[in-house]
């Protein structure tokens, strides 16, 4: 279709012009059909991977803010005991 295009626009279609034209729509005909799925299928596993992540650190912290905390009320409850 691009070829005829091409032609009936005045251009003049050679063999070498048809062919690289041809082998560019084979290259990307196969980008298309092996590289944008796997590329879509990785992007998601990235987008989970991160969720995962923020979860993680999320509890991570919690559980160190807590241990800070109850960290600090004992040495709260020493400073009470020990006046």
């Amino acid at each position: 279709m691009a070829i005829l295009t091409y032609g009936l626009m005045g251009n003049d279609v050679t063999p070498d012009k048809a062919f690289f034209t041809v082998a560019i729509f084979n290259v990307m005909t196969e980008v298309m059909m092996y590289f944008v799925p796997n590329a879509a299928a990785c992007v998601g596993e990235l987008l989970s991977s991160i969720k995962r992540m923020e979860v993680s650190v999320t509890f991570y912290l919690s559980v160190q803010a807590k241990g800070m905390l109850d960290a600090l009320c004992n040495m709260m409850i020493n400073l009470r005991n020990s006046s």
